[in-house]
């Protein structure tokens, strides 16, 4: 049988896992069916490398996982990285300085040696980024200030979350600032629990979802019109535009809908499993 996608690209939150952070049985074994068939399973999610793992072997078979939207790509069983960016020091600095003229608190994910993690101050009281820690917390370590380390570690993800209209202006006076080649990209994952906070976020200029796909077809010799993506929210966007077959979750806002090529249902709705049943089992 010719397989009419051959590599299956996941987002994780909002996406693959359900509101309760779990893979519903039908999903799971619509993944294992499609991947028993010879396709290649990605995760590719703005989470951090140890919790993207974490997830990513709920599968149970192999899987490649993209993190920390693009800037690191590894075996999803292992965490042996295969690739990686980082921004550099001199632009980590100005932009902690940027993001801390438009009260936007920085945290930092680092790669020290071969860990990865998140360092953190949280001075002040901020209810959604408190829960965001907490779900992190294993691999999370608090310190007095975040850019002291910043020249001593590679610099992979430097990221806010603050209320919605506050990011959404930051964006737009700090895009383009730092995008030269050497420098960082601001972007947005979107909301997170109710919607009212978002992500403030900067990465390397040469990571993002595509790149790292991209370069995963170039090493397995597929064309990108072979992929077939799933996302659901706005990093998501330039990768659901560019595959073979973009597709949104009915969750996802109205923006990303209108670039993906089809809508399925909710994370909580076994929209991915009506997918792959549609497009690889009665194709």
């Amino acid at each position: 049988m010719t397989l009419p996608y051959r590599i299956l690209a996941l987002d994780l939150d909002g996406t693959l896992l359900t509101t309760n952070k779990t893979v519903s049985p039908r999903t799971l074994a619509s993944i294992r069916r499609v991947e028993a068939m010879g396709a290649r399973v990605v995760i590719v999610t703005g989470r951090n490398l140890p919790k993207a793992c974490e997830s990513a072997r709920l599968l149970g078979v192999p899987t490649t996982v993209i993190a920390h939207n693009g800037a690191v790509t590894a075996d999803g069983d292992t965490e042996s990285v295969m690739d990686a960016a980082f921004i550099p020091s001199e632009t980590a600095h100005r932009l902690c300085a940027e993001f801390r003229a438009r009260d936007c608190e920085p945290f930092l994910y680092v790669r020290d040696g071969d860990e990865f993690r998140l360092t953190y101050e949280s001075n002040e009281r901020n209810p959604a980024r408190d829960r965001y820690l907490a779900a992190n917390a294993s691999v999370s370590r608090r310190v007095a200030q975040v850019e002291d380390g910043i020249d001593a570690v590679e610099i992979v993800h430097i990221v806010a979350i603050e209320p919605m209209s506050r990011v959404k202006s930051t964006l737009d006076e700090l895009t383009g600032v730092h995008s030269s080649p050497n420098g960082a990209t601001v972007m947005t994952s979107g909301g997170l629990y109710d919607g009212s906070h978002w992500f403030l976020e900067a990465v390397p200029t040469t990571a993002s979802k595509l790149i790292a796909i991209s370069s995963l077809c170039d090493d397995w010799n597929i064309s990108l019109n072979k992929v077939i993506a799933v996302g659901d929210n706005y990093n998501d966007a330039e990768l659901l535009a560019a595959v073979g077959l973009g597709v949104a979750m009915g969750n996802a806002p109205d923006e990303i809908k209108r670039i993906s090529r089809r809508t399925v249902g909710t994370n909580d709705e076994d929209g991915i499993a009506d997918l792959l049943s549609d497009t690889f089992f009665n194709s």
